[in-house]
């Protein structure tokens, strides 16, 4: 066992904000700071941050977590990272940016891709929100910038090379760009084929693996330590199925942040979905491969709906010291399953959602209900499509924050018909992050090992089978909705009368 003060901290990074942790080698979270971004509203298909703004929010919550945790800098071990994916930026060699980071939920596309799907074999999905597909974008809309860029990097690799110096990235990220998937390095006949050298992206390093010591720059804007070990994490997602010790098929996971991502573990080789709904993506264990759905913007619904609609609620929750989202979901806790039949369409494909069946029996209560419920209507979407691809969920393990909520965990076992479990960690990406790091200074030999010793579940939730039997109806419908409303056409933008 560890000796005890072997600390090691993660910097998160998310498309909603920044969050920094420090974790103890029995997978205990000794403390936590979050900064949220400001809100900036954009075109349509437009969706960009300021890079700056990742690192300005990864220090002041780094210096905030010492301060208020009190472990001394000396005590923290190592230092890992977990970032959102393929969000896309270019830099000169200082590391400046050149343009906006092109966050993944950018929609905007280049047509330069349609001649280079006859050449490159990825699934339909992948070329949506690729980091290539943004990077022929700025290479036909800014040649100049693309002429000037050093690196092409993401949003793992922009901060490596502020805490290191190091333009690098691992798999688990590079997989957006013209990685080979079967060595796992960069592709020079894709290189070829896109325009964009292989000498323009970073170098590729394995999860878990040492990149080399903080720089003294570095550790003067975290309050760490100069010198302490820097290890390579992983993407947001794949660092959160090893938080909640996924390594093997069998259980599922859904993470419930900005948008639902449901994930399961492969068995064996990789397997890709023809209609390009799931993604395949390397998990942060190496060998391995994960199934993946994303419905963009289900948790973000429930930030829309307390921004937009609940200045009330808002205040009151202050008044009496809640939190504003506890007091929404408190309110939904007052509906019957189903919301009166009323249904919420996410943004499925970044496509616009829809209301339906609203009618003045309704109330905000209802609504706030409803978008619990599609939430949990998307995570069975996605398991649906799963065992058409025979891959099989026994239960369904739940992180971000929406698992915090006792009801929101039931509406999804109710929904799924599956158990869902708890961790004692919510925020599965920094603790997956975390025993990499552990990895990654020899505290543990294996992922297995970390898993063993970190990973730990508090709470299970069973189905109600009568639920069950309502949403059942319910499901059907919002699946034939779903894609009703990602197909249609519809009115966007400013409309003058």
């Amino acid at each position: 066992m560890p000796e005890k003060g072997h600390y090691v901290a993660v910097i998160d990074v998310g498309t909603t904000g920044a969050r920094s942790a420090i974790f103890d080698p029995q997978g205990n979270l000794k403390g936590m700071s979050y900064k949220e971004y400001p809100e900036k509203r954009q075109p349509p298909g437009v969706s960009e941050q300021d890079p700056p703004m990742w690192w300005n929010n990864a220090t002041f919550t780094m210096k905030e977590l010492l301060r208020s945790s009190k472990i001394p800098p000396k005590e923290i071990t190592a230092l890992s990272v977990s970032t959102q994916r393929a969000t896309t930026l270019a830099v000169d060699k200082d590391g400046n940016h050149l343009i906006q980071g092109m966050t993944w939920m950018d929609s905007r596309t280049s047509p330069s891709l349609e001649p280079l799907k006859k050449k490159i074999t990825r699934p339909i999905g992948w070329w949506t929100n690729s980091s290539l597909s943004k990077i022929l974008w700025i290479k036909d809309n800014h040649p100049g910038i693309f002429d000037k860029t050093y690196k092409f990097i993401q949003v793992d690799g922009y901060l490596y090379h502020k805490l290191t110096g190091k333009f690098v990235t691992d798999y688990s990220n590079a997989i957006y760009g013209i990685i080979d998937i079967n060595t796992m390095s960069w592709s020079q006949e894709l290189a070829d084929a896109t325009g964009v050298p292989i000498e323009k992206w970073p170098d590729i390093h394995s999860p878990g693996t040492s990149l080399g010591e903080l720089t003294g720059k570095a550790a003067e804007e975290t309050g760490l330590n100069a010198g302490m070990p820097v290890v390579m994490g992983g993407a947001d997602v794949q660092c959160s199925a090893l938080g909640l010790g996924m390594t093997d098929p069998g259980p599922a996971k859904a993470t419930t942040g900005t948008g639902t991502f449901v994930v399961s573990v492969l068995e064996g080789n990789p397997v890709f979905d023809p209609g390009g709904n799931l993604f395949t993506n390397p998990h942060v264990i190496k060998g391995k491969w994960v199934l993946e759905g994303a419905m963009p913007g289900t948790g973000l619904l429930l930030k829309w709906f307390k921004d937009q609609f609940s200045t009330y609620e808002v205040n009151k929750a202050k008044e009496t010291k809640i939190d504003p989202y506890d007091y929404l979901v408190g309110e939904a806790k007052a509906v019957e399953s189903c919301a009166g039949g009323l249904l919420i369409i996410p943004l499925f494909n970044f496509a616009k959602g829809a209301i339906h069946g609203l009618s003045f029996g309704h109330t905000r209560k209802h609504l706030a209900r409803a978008i619990l419920e599609c939430n949990a209507y998307a995570i069975r979407f996605y398991l649906t499509l799963m065992e058409t691809m025979k891959t099989k969920c026994s239960e369904i393990r739940v992180d971000g924050g929406g698992s915090k909520s006792a009801l929101w965990n039931q509406i999804i076992s109710d929904v799924t018909g599956k158990p869902v479990v708890v961790p004692k960690v919510t925020e599965g990406s920094a603790l997956g992050a975390a025993m990499l790091a552990c990895i990654g200074v020899s505290i543990y030999k294996s992922a297995d090992e970390a898993i063993k010793n970190m990973v730990h579940f508090v709470d299970k939730k069973e189905p109600d089978k009568e639920c069950l039997k309502v949403y059942n109806k319910m499901y059907t419908t919002f699946q034939n909705l779903l894609m009703t409303t990602y197909l249609a056409k519809r009115v966007t933008g400013d409309i003058t009368l």
